[in-house]
């Protein structure tokens, strides 16, 4: 029952250095936020946030420059990477719209079919510049097979990260000047700390929330 405990301590571990680098973290939050909106330099804004997160989980220092280093280093594999997801994700949500506009007969299977594919895409999604940054040769094709590793060798872990993704996305209806500034860093300190508890496991070791970055 550890996978369902762990995340919720990591959760809370994430909180505690956002707020160890709060002026940091919330400039990064509001620049992920603001690429976010221009679609085209949110994959490179993430990626960089990921590599300051990495860090931090390490208990290693952090400063801007890995941010900026974070996000020009791979930026091709980042783009094909994320590409390949934002891709595949709208087209599982289109055709959940497609399929739910047609309620009649067998199609309410259809669209409840692609709803749980897009949910479980998004759960890979989280998994994957985390696995990128760690890998010393990756391909589009090795950091997918990883991140489907880790989202299913884990599932109750995976399940808690996700119920958490959709708290925090809360922010963006209720609070969302919070969510400007703080949705981002907290939600890659959590994918940190699950892509990490998933390698140490994966390697036998005694997960704790320690990066190999």
């Amino acid at each position: 029952m550890k996978q369902l405990g762990m995340p919720w301590r990591y959760l809370a571990r994430s909180v505690i250095l956002f707020f160890d680098e709060f002026y940091l973290m919330v400039g990064l939050s509001l620049l992920c936020s603001v690429a976010l909106l221009t679609v085209v330099l949110a994959p490179a804004a993430a990626a960089g946030l990921i590599a300051i997160s990495s860090r931090m989980v390490a208990d290693k220092r952090v400063n801007m420059d890995f941010f900026w280093q974070g996000a020009k280093a791979r930026l091709g594999m980042t783009y094909r990477v994320m590409g390949l997801w934002g891709g595949m994700l709208l087209l599982f949500l289109f055709n959940v719209y497609f399929y739910s506009a047609r309620l009649t007969g067998s199609l309410r299977y259809v669209a409840g079919f692609w709803a749980y594919m897009a949910i479980l895409w998004v759960v890979v999604g989280f998994y994957l510049l985390p696995i990128l940054q760690r890998m010393t040769a990756p391909t589009v094709k090795s950091v997918y097979l990883n991140a489907f590793v880790l989202a299913f060798r884990q599932p109750l872990y995976s399940l808690a990260v996700l119920v958490q993704f959709v708290l925090l996305s809360l922010l963006w209806r209720y609070l969302p000047p919070l969510a400007v500034l703080a949705w981002p860093g907290l939600m890659a300190l959590i994918v940190c700390f699950a892509t990490d508890y998933g390698l140490a496991a994966m390697r036998g070791d005694e997960p704790g929330g320690s990066a190999d970055s």
